[in-house]
């Protein structure tokens, strides 16, 4: 850099730095080299009445990030530390490491690098530096099943499994999910009700005389009713909240779930197929139905070669993980 000419006396702005330094950054001038005399910063404005002679201060940046770990790989509930090390070690920078995970919904960080699975998934984690060099690594969250009444070559397996590691529908506990149990009207409102994200409903009034609000399916009942999800049964005021669902009410519920969510379309799927489709068709779920066997929400049950709707029987919780992932899957609802 040239050096500034002052008239005796004059305000003026210090010129902007030029100089340049390997692996350093300017920091600011000084009256000493040793950067213990008087400090001014780059551009400030001076009054001097004699020569001045400043010198360029340097900090020594962070040029490198390198973590303990290149990728982690780990289940949901389990925790593991990644330490960070800034290079060079003697960086005259602050050391500090800010932590960041791409998707939170699959593994949250800490500010001290401590990675929770929150999710089945994967995602990045991130650490950066206060000079925004960063470095990081790929974090593998998995929710291994256990439940014993869900066999690895069960039809429903990837149903089940998919449900579970999306905080869908839970098992009873680690080793039962209760494959061939019925699921109830209260219980299905509910499963939607949460993947809804848990809507508040205080202000709803209930309109059930046989709904509790206290109960695990008040607030969710609650919900769906006022968004016209459910109506109850027809010309009563009750909703049966403890009775299994039947196959055809449970698609009706879905398929109002849909509409509620903006995303219906048109189904055109010919009923024919299936070898019950006479109890259906003219019926209030034949259009439930229709769109569900249209968009694969509904695949329907295979016995002895014919394929079957079977309208009117209970849903266990199997068929429930099967239909609940192929409306989840099919309309990205999450």
């Amino acid at each position: 850099m040239d050096n500034q000419q002052y008239a005796f006396d004059d305000n003026k702005a210090l010129n902007l730095n030029t100089f340049t330094r390997t692996g350093y950054i300017f920091k600011e001038w000084n009256t000493k080299a040793d950067g213990n005399g008087t400090s001014y910063e780059d551009g400030k404005v001076i009054s001097i009445n004699k020569k001045l002679v400043l010198y360029a201060q340097w900090e020594k940046i962070i040029t490198e990030i390198r973590l303990s770990k290149t990728n982690v790989v780990m289940n949901v509930g389990e925790t593991k530390t990644v330490t960070a090390e800034v290079i060079p070690n003697d960086t005259t920078l602050s050391k500090e490491i800010t932590w960041t995970s791409d998707n939170n919904k699959i593994a949250t960080v800490s500010s001290n690098g401590k990675i929770t699975g929150k999710k089945a998934g994967t995602t990045i984690i991130k650490a950066t530096a206060v000079n925004g060099v960063n470095a990081s690594i790929t974090v593998e969250i998995k929710d291994p099943i256990y439940f014993q009444d869900v066999p690895t070559d069960s039809w429903f397996y990837d149903n089940v499994k998919y449900v579970y590691q999306n905080r869908i529908i839970m098992g009873y506990n680690k080793h039962e999910f209760g494959s061939y149990d019925y699921v109830k009207r209260g219980q299905l409102v509910t499963m939607l009700w949460r993947l809804e994200g848990e809507p508040e409903t205080n202000n709803i009034q209930n309109r059930f005389t046989d709904v509790d609000v206290n109960s695990y399916y008040g607030a969710g009942v609650k919900w769906a009713s006022a968004n016209g999800i459910v109506n109850g049964y027809g010309g009563t005021n009750k909703f049966g909240p403890n009775d299994p669902i039947i196959r055809q009410d449970f698609t009706v519920i879905l398929n109002n779930y849909i509409r509620y969510k903006g995303l219906e379309q048109e189904g055109t799927q010919d009923l024919r197929i299936f070898a019950d489709y006479d109890y259906v068709v003219g019926g209030y779920a034949e259009h439930a139905i229709r769109w569900a066997t249209t968009y694969g929400v509904m695949n329907g049950m295979t016995i002895d070669g014919r394929k079957y709707i079977s309208p009117f029987s209970n849903t266990t919780r199997a068929e429930t993980a099967a239909l609940l992932s192929n409306l989840v899957q099919r309309f990205n609802l999450i």
